[in-house]
């Protein structure tokens, strides 16, 4: 799911205020970022257990080779200033 400008702004003063940037691809070394997405991610709670839990993310993605950087949306929203 594409982010909406207010999830995008959160996400660049959160990343820019911990002093990072995504330069080069660490596979490919290229600079070629698809656009940040939020995906839910399906989290098993036990090995053998039909119970689960989801959480978000922003994924960030090579568009030449794929790579992906996973970013936890918890984490990113507990750094939010009121």
């Amino acid at each position: 799911m594409k982010l909406s400008a207010e999830q995008a702004r959160t996400f660049r003063t959160w990343l820019t205020s911990r002093g990072g940037v995504l330069l080069d691809c660490p596979i490919c070394r290229r600079r070629d970022w698809l656009a940040p997405e939020i995906v839910s991610v399906v989290r098993s709670d036990h090995a053998s257990s039909d119970t689960h839990s989801t959480y978000d993310e922003i994924i960030v993605t090579c568009a030449l080779c794929g790579y992906t950087h996973h970013f936890n949306m918890e984490v990113i929203n507990k750094g939010k200033k009121p």
